[in-house]
């Protein structure tokens, strides 16, 4: 009923016809509050059932949190386990290339005092070359100076060619 169809009275408005009006909006009303309760009810269980979802899950992730989390603290053990055995074999390997490094550079300046001492030998000898050809040189002038001192003065007359003369009249 709508405010139009109010019957009217002498006084204002008929009594029956203002209760009547007055029920149906208290109805509608009361239809519009149910219908507004029962879509809360239906809203409240879709929520309830999402929260229900969603604390599952929860409790879900936080198990595999823990499990991640065991399994994290395992791995970081054995890491850490493996990296102390790594540290030491490297220790190990680091000593030995050590090792082999100082033998290598023992064998490598025996080499190069034996090559010093034979340079020195070499040294040795060639000067013991050069000053006995010094000598010798020194020997092979002496004797070439006293050659040339007393060589003949000698100045052959039998080749000599006398003038020839000429028709031309030289």
């Amino acid at each position: 009923m709508e405010l139009s169809e109010l019957k009217k009275s002498v006084w204002g408005y008929n009594k029956d016809s203002v209760c009547r009006y007055l029920v149906s909006l208290e109805e509608e009303m009361s239809a519009k509050l149910e219908e507004k309760d029962r879509e809360a009810a239906r809203t409240e269980e879709r929520l309830r059932a999402r929260i229900a979802e969603l604390e599952k899950s929860l409790e879900e992730s936080q198990k595999e949190l823990l499990q991640m989390t065991e399994t994290q603290e395992t791995v970081k053990k054995e890491t850490d386990t493996k990296e102390e055995e790594f540290e030491k074999i490297l220790a190990g390997r680091e000593q030995y290339a050590m090792q082999e490094i100082r033998a290598y550079a023992d064998e490598q300046t025996k080499k190069a005092e034996n090559y010093a001492a034979n340079v020195g030998r070499l040294r040795r000898y060639c000067q013991q070359m050069l000053e006995n050809l010094d000598r010798e040189a020194a020997g092979l002038e002496t004797e070439i100076e006293r050659l040339e001192k007393d060589k003949p003065v000698f100045e052959p007359k039998l080749f000599r060619r006398k003038p020839v003369k000429t028709e031309m009249g030289e």
